[in-house]
């Protein structure tokens, strides 16, 4: 018996070992050797992107928060003499975004403008689940568990050649994704009326802990001399009928009470066109651009409904308007 235990105990740790090493060899999401030169299959770009951040203080001094929606959003089309990046990631919460904000104004490094894109996520979203997701794990030095999961992943049998995403960590930290766009442009048509489903409804509700959590990024804005540019992400329209929209009005007036800010949700013309998304959750580079364009007055006109300038005195009113297109549509 004890030899058979012996045995087990040695093949176990055999093919723990081989795991280990394949998985370090192939980096499959970049994190052993740091190497995104090449497409992947995903990555963890929390945690990747503060520790860059933190060891290179003084390369950036601006940065756009938000979940992985605002991954599309070019920053480098803004030319007012700010350095931008992207902290795009997935699942991105206010409690994060304020905890790098901490963590990178502790490192040295000089924030002058924040973008902050929020939406339905950010506030049914748990911090909790993201830690326990090897991919979504924010930052923290020594963090041998990380690297524990990452060895010990199931190898993955899905082609980066046809699923890859280019993450691009050490420039604009966009991730751009080059095989779904020439995917779509093979036939526009067909890809928008097979648009992929992705639910962004969840189960859990922090709405006062989210509130708390985007007033103490306004105080913490403030404190530091930071201008602090809000935004609501855009929505497919299938994710925006499939909310609670009572609930997201709610948030759009406890919002309001914090701080102005720029709603770009709604059943606009951007929301009804597949041709505007890479799926139901996530819009293109040209709606990112079009965003560029609003908050930064490129272009005078946009449109009707989309990015609209939000305070508690017209709140009111834009809900109204928000509940009439409904309506009509």
């Amino acid at each position: 018996m004890k030899q058979y235990v012996k045995r087990l105990v040695f093949i176990t740790a055999c093919l723990l070992l081989t795991l280990m090493g394949y998985n370090y060899i192939v980096d499959d999401y970049g994190f052993f050797r740091g190497d995104y030169s090449t497409p992947k299959l995903g990555a963890p770009e929390h945690y990747v992107k503060m520790k860059f951040l933190l060891q290179n203080p003084k390369k950036y001094n601006a940065f756009c928060f938000g979940p992985s929606r605002v991954g599309s959003i070019d920053l480098t089309r803004i030319h007012n003499g700010n350095t931008y990046y992207n902290m795009t990631y997935a699942a991105g919460l206010p409690y994060e975004w304020l905890n790098d904000m901490k963590q990178l104004i502790a490192g040295g490094v000089e924030i002058r403008q924040i973008l902050l894109g929020v939406d339905n996520v950010s506030y049914w979203g748990d911090p909790k689940v993201n830690e326990k997701n090897f991919l979504r794990r924010p930052y923290k030095e020594y963090d041998w568990e990380q690297y524990v999961w990452l060895l010990l992943q199931k190898p993955s049998i899905v082609s980066t050649k046809t699923r890859g995403t280019m993450f691009d960590i050490y420039g604009t930290g966009r991730p751009f994704h080059y095989i779904t766009e020439k995917e779509i442009e093979k036939d526009p048509q067909k890809y928008a009326d097979n648009l992929r489903y992705v639910s962004t409804r969840g189960s859990g509700n922090r709405m006062d802990e989210a509130m708390h959590e985007i007033q103490e990024i306004k105080d913490l804005a403030d404190e530091n001399g930071i201008d602090l540019i809000v935004f609501i992400n855009p929505m497919s329209r299938v994710n925006y009928l499939e909310i609670d929209l009572d609930e997201f009005n709610e948030f759009k007036r406890r919002l309001a009470e914090i701080t102005g800010y720029y709603d770009f949700s709604g059943l606009n013309e951007i929301a009804v066109d597949n041709h505007n998304y890479y799926d139901t959750a996530h819009y293109r580079p040209n709606v990112g651009d079009k965003i560029v364009d609003r908050i930064f007055g490129m272009e005078e006109s946009f449109p009707r409904g989309f990015g609209v300038w939000v305070t508690k005195d017209n709140i009111e009113e834009h809900i109204c308007d928000l509940e009439n297109e409904l309506n009509s549509y």
